[in-house]
């Protein structure tokens, strides 16, 4: 506000330099030094008739104007009086960050054209800030379901837990018909918030940071809270139970995207429910995110297995996979299947994450041969390997180079393998180079920190030793790859006698005649 305000009469408010601070980054104090009279807002109308958007985030970069910070009784005088009913008649988007610094009435700038709000409030402790503030935050509540019907956009950076709040919060989001977008970062949200969300007709993305109440779950009646219209939800909470309940009761056609993270562990079998609602009830759905407990967690998180996860391979449309934080037994039958149930998938990532092994699983390098063929679009992938190195060298006798050069898969760019120790680099580059020539980086799941702060001097000695060899692989991949690429040029040019394709072509493009050939050279080898 500090530039419309400066549009003003010079003689009615001032600029009092602050004593430096780095916590504050404004460096003059806006003031009114008289009350203002009509003749004062010859030049201010016609600008505030012009702002369509308007932002006092603190975050931003900082130009002269947003230096200047405006004193609350600025706000207070220009709502006692002010020139026309809404002193921003025009307003579409409004950005707001309150802190003990720019409390004040807000709502004097709301308006009926508003359309997206971004409200935020910065935490403070002292007692009688913290009163203001509420005051200011209910009364903003108050006026904006009665005078912006046509808002599409609620953002709230806000602690929730005063009973007031929420109850005021709720009475507004009922006269919001047109709330498109529902974003709250700070707890918590409560039973009668939801109800009034799921009326809304025409919400699609709901975003919610934490959920309280998990004893009005218990009598909640199922279905009470319909959400037919949803087509976005993202959801941290401490219960499994409460995120479960809410996907049961949301009832939308057209949900494709949900992401749950849940802080406290949760059973198997609870797992498995969630998964079988995706399964029976949003079988189109697009993006699935569940994030739960490490294993290292108090009380430990329980296993997944491969039981566990089965119910989302009926989801067929599926593009996106994020299943991580806690460990999940994988093998290479249930990774096969996921391979052939989900052939659109983009990204999947199954129990791999930074600084943790996966012990429990048995997933081995053979693994990755079907997404070549069956996942085309493929671009992130994560599977905790076998950690044993015993089992990729197994691993790499048993697949013959030659075969895995066949076909590629060049969409492929991130793969993720958790703490596997690899012993011969040029055997696994040149392995991963048939499979996915146009890999850019390789995860070892090992972060630069979590080597330096182990607790264990061994310990994290070998895991840079196997982080520096998987880079080392990273390496090494280009060059194979332009090798192979000159292969499969030559072997085009020599093509029809070994490699011609016909009706009676193996899966890697190559006759049984020259499959056999190869298979037994490999052998002799």
């Amino acid at each position: 506000m500090a530039p419309l305000v400066c549009t003003m009469p010079g003689d009615l408010w001032s600029l009092e330099e602050l004593p430096h601070s780095t916590r504050r980054p404004e460096k003059h104090l806006l003031k009114f030094v008289r009350p203002p009279v009509p003749a004062d807002y010859v030049r201010f109308i016609p600008y505030a008739w012009r702002v369509k958007c308007l932002s006092n985030d603190l975050t931003a970069q900082f130009s002269r104007a947003k230096q200047i910070r405006t004193h609350p009784e600025v706000l207070s005088t220009l709502e006692s009086f002010r020139p026309s009913v809404h002193l921003l008649p025009h307003i579409k988007e409004l950005s707001l960050t309150l802190t003990k610094y720019t409390v004040g009435p807000v709502r004097v700038l709301l308006s009926p054209k508003l359309e997206k709000l971004s409200y935020s409030i910065q935490p403070t402790r002292d007692k009688a800030t913290k009163t203001a503030i509420k005051q200011d935050t209910m009364q903003l509540f108050q006026k904006l379901g009665r005078v912006c019907p046509n808002l599409t956009q609620l953002t709230l950076d806000c602690s929730m837990r005063s009973k007031e709040l929420r109850h005021e919060l709720a009475n507004t989001l009922s006269n919001l018909p047109y709330l498109i977008l529902f974003v709250l970062k700070k707890p918590s949200v409560d039973i009668p918030i939801l109800r009034a969300l799921s009326l809304l007709s025409n919400l699609r993305v709901m975003v919610i940071d934490y959920i309280i109440g998990d004893e009005e779950w218990a009598g909640l009646p199922l279905r009470v809270l319909s959400f037919e219209t949803l087509g976005m939800l993202n959801l941290n909470t401490d219960s499994m139970d409460a995120a479960y309940n809410l996907l049961h009761s949301i009832n939308s056609p057209i949900l494709q995207a949900v992401g749950l993270e849940v802080s406290s562990p949760a059973s198997r079998s609870l797992v498995e429910k969630v998964f079988t609602e995706f399964a029976t009830r949003h079988q189109d759905l697009r993006y699935l995110k569940l994030v739960l407990p490490c294993a290292e967690a108090d009380p430990p998180q329980e296993i997944l297995t491969p039981d566990t996860l089965r119910p989302l391979l009926k989801v067929k449309e599926l593009i996106t996979v994020d299943l991580h934080g806690c460990p999940i037994a994988l093998d290479d039958r249930f990774v096969l299947r996921c391979a052939d149930a989900w052939p659109k998938i983009t990204g999947l990532r199954l129990g791999v994450r930074h600084g943790l092994g996966e012990p429990c699983s048995t997933v081995s390098l053979s693994a990755l041969v079907p997404f070549v063929h069956k996942c085309p679009s493929l671009r992130l992938l994560g599977l905790p390997l076998d950690p044993a190195p015993v089992a990729l060298a197994r691993e790499m006798r048993n697949i013959p180079p030659s075969l895995c050069g066949g076909h590629s898969q060049h969409q492929l760019e991130t793969l993720q393998v958790g703490q596997v120790a690899i012993t011969d680099v040029p055997m696994v580059a040149g392995f991963l180079s048939g499979l996915f020539p146009g890999l850019l980086c390789i995860d070892p799941a090992c972060s630069e920190d979590e080597l330096e702060s182990d607790e264990e001097e061994e310990d994290g000695e070998t895991r840079m030793l196997n982080a520096d060899r998987w880079e080392a692989v990273m390496d090494e991949i280009p060059d194979f790859a332009a090798v192979r690429r000159q292969e499969r040029a030559w072997g085009q040019a020599q093509g029809k006698r070994f490699l011609k394709r016909d009706k009676t072509c193996g899966p890697f493009g190559l006759t049984p005649q020259a499959l056999r050939m190869v298979e037994q050279r490999e052998q002799q080898r």
